[in-house]
């Protein structure tokens, strides 16, 4: 049985390790992949921003040869996207643009990608509203936008509002423009999407233009030509310049801003900002018209209409609407190929399922038995564990209640023994009082001896030696007594202290042990034979030395400590 687990549970190991490992083979190549694609994106966009479209479509068609069979996928996608936008919004090849936009639309639908079937829909809005097929390219622009929003990218949502304003707008229907426009605006600020911001601004202001605020139009104006001017941005800041400077004949028919167009539309045409110098020019020959001068304006609008059909003919409509038919076409025989692939897929899993469910009940029938087993060891563990542990606490509070008595021993011993220290310093004070009594009486016997006889000079001599002898007792034999009991009390004390403080004199030594035991400054006077401002003076330069002297720390309660 033990045999049988130990071979099921190295099965299930093995399985689970050679998945991990699969995986781990994979992943280096698709995050090396990765990395690559986002920096080569990164030097594409560099390109179209600073108007090098060419060098841009040449990187983007070396990205796709060299990452055609990348893991990973949506980087491939984001390459299709670049060149379609290059090729049908640049000016390029319109068929090559619809050629990459189907490739975009199939690569994204077999790999879930709805941020790639976004930038079809929102790039063939693009292509459409360059030929003013508007119906077309306001469909194309809502279908991008209800993607932005199923996926929740507040960045693509700001990105599409500004052009389905621009439709509505073209439509007359101000309202909903205004609409579409305050609701990117704050969404274009948070991501400092400075370019959308500029182009929501002109829109904003075409809107009031339109219904007569002009005072409103141009403070719009203004604020897209200062955006413009923060980021430098060459499009909006021509564009801004273009308008503000049109105002100033919507408010005098009678002005003269022809020069001052025709200098603006000859920069655009000069960085090719084509689509923008088209416009203008329409709008220079109006101006142009309404100020009478007829033929200028008819040669401007030929002018411009032919570099227009140049750029958009009929027939580049017609490809485009042939493409895509045709991808539609396609996609829905692709549908059909990939239903079926579905099907077998499904028919696929449901066998692997059922293996999976086999080999997982057969695997947790394993680890249940297991589990009991496990569960049972557990629990004899558990009451083995719980029988030595009441042993152990039975024994622990067997020593404990001998420790307990040995420690009182102890503490009262030691109580004692302080008593009996306390009681002998006591007589030895009462000693050394009698002694200085003595000492006092003697020393007034010896001047009441009158005379200078020889007589009187030995009585002297003899009270004299009684008096040294009596100081010299106490001064070594009533300590050297005192010390002796005091150490067998507390053996190690004067060694600590001494360790501790090692610059404390004899002297200081001994007044450390009277101030332990609390004796009083006067009582410390009469053991020492010394006077108060001495002891007081001692206390003070001992509370130094003990590092105490700038504290309010009881020096008494501290020596005790040590």
């Amino acid at each position: 049985m033990k045999k049988q687990l130990v071979c099921t549970i190295v099965f299930v190991f093995s399985f689970t390790m050679g998945i991990a490992f699969s995986q781990a083979q994979a992943s280096p190549f698709l995050v090396k992949d990765s990395v690559r694609i986002e920096n080569l994106l990164d030097s594409i966009e560099t390109h179209i921003y600073v108007n090098n479209k060419q060098k841009a479509y040449e990187l983007t068609l070396r990205g796709l040869k060299t990452f055609d069979t990348t893991s990973y996928q949506q980087g491939k996608v984001k390459l299709l996207q670049r060149a379609a936008t290059l090729n049908s919004l640049y000016g390029m090849s319109l068929d090559s643009g619809v050629f990459y936009l189907n490739q975009m639309r199939t690569l994204s639908s077999q790999i879930g990608f709805k941020r790639g079937l976004l930038w079809y829909e929102q790039t063939f809005g693009q292509i459409y509203l360059m030929q003013k097929d508007y119906e077309k390219a306001y469909r194309f622009y809502r279908g991008a936008y209800q993607l932005a929003v199923d996926i929740d990218d507040s960045i693509a949502m700001a990105d599409v509002l500004p052009y389905i304003a621009l439709m509505q707008i073209n439509n007359g229907h101000y309202d909903s423009a205004n609409v579409s426009i305050r609701r990117a605006l704050p969404m274009v600020r948070r991501f400092g999407m400075s370019r959308t911001e500029i182009m929501l601004y002109d829109r904003l202001a075409r809107i009031l233009k339109d219904e007569q605020q002009l005072d409103s139009a141009a403070f719009y104006y203004k604020q897209s030509l200062e955006v413009a001017q923060s980021k430098n941005s060459k499009l909006g800041i021509l564009t801004a310049n273009f308008n503000l400077t049109y105002m100033r004949f919507v408010r005098d028919s009678f002005a003269d801003i022809e020069d001052d167009l025709s200098t603006l539309l000859v920069q655009m045409k000069q960085h090719e900002l084509l689509n923008v110098y088209i416009a203008g020019s329409y709008i220079l020959s109006d101006v142009l018209e309404s100020q009478k001068q007829y033929q200028k304006a008819l040669n401007l609008y030929k002018q411009i209409r032919s570099f227009e059909d140049s750029l958009i003919g009929n027939e580049r409509v017609r490809k485009v609407v042939e493409r895509e038919s045709d991808f539609y076409l396609n996609l829905k025989e692709i549908e059909n190929l990939q239903l079926k692939k579905d099907g077998e897929i499904r028919e696929l899993q449901l066998r692997n399922r059922k293996l999976v469910i086999y080999f997982t009940s057969f695997s947790l029938l394993v680890l249940f038995i297991l589990l009991i087993n496990i569960v049972k060891k557990y629990r004899e563990i558990q009451q083995n564990i719980k029988t030595i542990r009441e042993k152990d606490r039975i024994i622990f509070e067997k020593d404990m209640a001998i420790m307990e008595k040995e420690k009182e021993k102890a503490e009262q011993m030691v109580e004692s023994q302080r008593k009996e220290n306390t009681a002998k310093l006591m007589r030895i004070c009462n000693y050394q009082e009698i002694a200085r009594s003595t000492t006092e009486e003697l020393l007034k016997l010896k001047r009441e001896i009158v005379g200078s006889g020889r007589q009187a000079s030995k009585v002297s001599s003899a009270i004299q030696n009684i008096i040294n002898t009596i100081n010299a007792h106490n001064q070594e034999h009533l300590w050297s007594e005192f010390e002796t009991s005091f150490n067998e009390t507390d053996p190690d004390y004067l060694n600590r202290l001494a360790a501790r403080f090692p610059d404390l004199t004899p002297n200081e030594l001994k007044l450390c042990i009277f101030l332990k035991l609390n004796l009083r400054t006067k009582e410390i006077s009469v053991i020492t034979q010394q006077s108060l401002k001495s002891i007081e003076v001692g206390r003070t330069r001992l509370r130094k030395k003990l590092g105490i002297d700038n504290t309010n720390t009881n020096i008494t309660s501290f020596l005790q400590q040590v």
